[in-house]
């Protein structure tokens, strides 16, 4: 029995599919069947508060809203998340 890896989610400003196509090819990133990178909107101006940046700019998304996002991504995720919550609770 093979495990199955969950999709890396990217979140991007933005509030239309044109905005993600832009920043797809910004990154040199392209639409292949069965990838395992799902790019979503985060058309919101509090990104500057859920997020940090680091050293290469890229911004990450801060520990309890990757927690409410592992919760949805089924068993695996909800083990990835209380394991999560555990480290960052102690």
């Amino acid at each position: 029995m093979q495990t199955e890896i969950a999709p890396m989610e990217i979140y991007v400003p933005g509030r239309s599919w044109s905005d993600l196509r832009r920043a797809a090819m910004a990154a040199g990133l392209q639409e292949i069947a069965g990838g395992r990178l799902i790019l979503r909107f985060f058309p919101t101006p509090a990104c500057a508060r859920l997020t940090e940046q680091n050293l290469q700019g890229f911004r990450s998304m801060l520990w309890p809203r990757v927690y409410a996002d592992l919760r949805t991504a089924g068993v695996r995720g909800e083990d990835a998340a209380e394991h999560l919550r555990e480290a960052m609770t102690k």
